[in-house]
């Protein structure tokens, strides 16, 4: 007599519910796959290519302090250099208000900063912001030598120079 096998008695596997993001990973590969506009900063010509190529390093000077208007004056023909210009101008300009506001309040409350209560927190205040500005223009460094036009948080939105 034949030996006989054993039945497998499991019972077959349930099917896996969908991971949470799944639907926001393919919904990315489709607008990775889909044709881009033609006003599109990310769809680039030969012509757009090559104005990054040559003003990627000069764009780049736009986040460092008032060097903001070296861009200005070499590179005001390349849209990309305009672009982070634009940007780099607006965190230079708001970096001077708040420069100038501490100087201010500098001026005006010195008796009362001397006092250690005031101080540390006017200090802790001014080093954030300082280190808020300083990251930006990172960021902002990064986008120009990589190429990117990427917006800066916060102050992205808003154009002084004309792209």
């Amino acid at each position: 007599m034949p030996e006989e096998q054993p039945y497998d008695l499991k019972p077959a596997a349930a099917p896996q519910p969908e991971h949470p993001l799944a639907s926001a990973v393919k919904q990315a590969q489709d607008e990775r796959e889909a044709p881009k506009t033609e006003n599109s900063p990310e769809q680039n010509s030969d012509e757009q290519l090559e104005d990054i190529r040559r003003n990627r390093g000069i764009a780049a000077l736009a986040y460092v302090g008032p060097m903001v208007f070296v861009p200005l004056v070499w590179a005001r023909e390349s849209c990309f250099a305009r672009h982070h210009t634009n940007q780099g101008l607006i965190l230079f300009l708001i970096e001077a208000c708040v420069w100038g506001c501490f100087q201010a309040i500098g001026r005006l409350f010195l008796p009362l900063l001397s006092i250690r209560v005031f101080f540390w927190p006017a200090c802790f205040i001014s080093g954030c912001l300082w280190g808020l500005f300083v990251l930006l223009s990172v960021f902002g460094i990064l986008h120009a030598v990589s190429g990117s036009y990427a917006k800066l948080p916060a102050i992205g939105q808003y154009n002084i120079v004309e792209e």
